[in-house]
């Protein structure tokens, strides 16, 4: 699992006026730390969870972390891309990764395989371009975030896809504390996905 031992992505995001909320700073950490064990993972989030900010999240703790390797990010609306390219530049800047993250529109050409890409939307291209997931994963880090499909409810299509691309189904249910009279996000807890990540957003609440 990813350690921010020294407090180093914490510190970044200090400094940044888009940073995310305790909960999506624990999930993108989460998720960047189960690379080495679930080198390809689906996340199917609640909408309106804020994707973007935990993309942006996974991606500096993903730089932070290694010295080598870049970033690629694919958006497949321009307008959407173009906007959180705009949004989150500041944050690169902050984290002196500026020159290691790039924004796509449709599946880069060019990956190393030390590069960790991200796609938004990923239920887009895992129907229509499975052939080019399938080839450019075959031996990079790849995170996949969806609203659109729940990783607990996969039809039959959905599970023999994901098994064929060798991709881990994870999701995350937000959950009403007992004492709530509101649904504020940044005041609640998920369901765990495995313990540990309800141990880690416990950590960043708690903090």
């Amino acid at each position: 699992m990813v350690r921010d031992g020294d407090g180093i992505i914490e510190e970044i995001l200090r400094y940044f006026t888009s940073a995310p909320n305790p909960i999506q700073l624990a999930v993108a950490i989460y998720a960047v730390g189960l690379l080495p064990q679930k080198k390809h993972q689906l996340w199917s989030l609640p909408a309106g969870t804020g994707k973007s900010r935990i993309i942006a999240c996974a991606a500096l703790t993903y730089l932070k972390t290694r010295a080598l390797g870049q970033v690629h990010i694919v958006i497949p609306t321009k307008l959407l891309k173009d906007r959180d390219q705009s949004t989150f530049a500041p944050l690169w800047e902050l984290g002196s990764v500026q020159g290691r993250v790039e924004y796509h529109e449709d599946i880069p050409d060019l990956v190393d395989a030390t590069d960790l890409v991200i796609f938004d939307e990923a239920d887009l291209f895992l129907f229509s371009k499975y052939d080019q997931v399938a080839q450019m994963s075959e031996k990079r880090h790849v995170l996949a975030f969806t609203a659109s499909v729940s990783a607990t409810n996969f039809g039959s299509v959905e599970q023999e896809l994901v098994r064929m691309l060798n991709f881990e189904a994870l999701s995350y249910s937000v959950v009403k504390r007992e004492n709530e009279q509101e649904a504020d996000f940044d005041q609640l807890l998920v369901g765990p996905t495995q313990p540990k990540l309800d141990e880690l957003i416990e950590r960043y609440i708690q903090d």
